[in-house]
């Protein structure tokens, strides 16, 4: 399973700070090299049937600096936003570009509570004044059991601000099927199901503490689609919607 080089070399002397920062650079570009080999896991390439669900949250009374604060969590370093009980996240960024903001072909690396870890590729990225949208789709990074991410698909972390109406939503859309056998027996696949809409529901939490949100200034929205069988819509070469479609509105923390 790869995971991040973040050992320290060891060495007989004491190292200037440029050789340390030496050292940990060419780290840095053997991870992302070696990041940029793992083959993308998309919805079709997982186990059972596809899940739909889409997670978001709208705060009134906002600011721009408040959406800012936001923006450049998710263009930078979602962890910072999104670290929860359930699992960590580190930006995996190319060591050549010194802009610090995440970019297709980067990624993230997630510390996953239980026996699997996990790694997303960076697909697509939008930023803009009052927007943003990052686009993830997980990778092949382990052993058929153990050490895929327990999802294979993509994920779509978006935030907006309407200036006038002083609000803030952000979304979660998340499209997978099961990321490996282990996870894809129904028991488990339940179980692992559940966390995750508990994890992400943890994650609108913290978007609405770290934004310093009022409980009254808040609705959270969850929708759930089912898709049994993986088809393609050929019109953008994504899964198409089956018609069972179960949504649950405007669920209040």
């Amino acid at each position: 399973q790869w995971s991040p080089n973040t050992s320290t070399t060891p060495v007989l002397r004491t190292l200037s700070e440029q050789e340390k920062n030496a050292i940990q650079d060419q780290k840095n570009t053997d991870d992302y090299e070696m990041f940029q080999t793992l083959p993308l896991r998309r919805v079709e390439d997982g186990y059972g049937y596809a899940i739909n669900k889409v997670f978001t949250i709208t705060i009134s009374n906002t600011t721009p600096q408040q959406f800012g604060k936001l923006k450049k969590a998710y263009t930078t370093d979602p962890g910072k936003m999104q670290n929860n009980c359930f699992a960590n996240y580190y930006a995996i960024e190319n060591p050549n570009d010194n802009d610090n903001i995440l970019a297709p072909g980067d990624g993230m690396f997630i510390n996953i509570l239980g026996p699997f870890d996990g790694i997303v590729k960076i697909t697509d990225a939008q930023v803009s004044k009052n927007s943003f949208s990052i686009s993830a789709t997980t990778v092949e990074d382990g052993s058929l059991i153990s050490n895929n991410h327990p999802d294979a698909g993509n994920i779509n972390f978006s935030g907006s601000f309407d200036p006038k109406a002083k609000t803030i939503t952000f979304k979660i859309d998340n499209t997978t099927t099961a990321g490996n056998i282990a996870t894809a027996i129904p028991g488990a696949n339940f179980t692992a199901r559940y966390i995750q809409s508990w994890q992400w529901d943890n994650v609108l939490n913290n978007v609405q503490e770290k934004l310093g949100a009022k409980d009254e200034n808040i609705t959270k929205t969850v929708g759930e689609f089912t898709l049994p069988i993986v088809k393609k819509d050929p019109s953008n070469n994504q899964p198409a919607r089956d018609n069972t479609t179960t949504v649950i509105p405007n669920l209040k923390r």
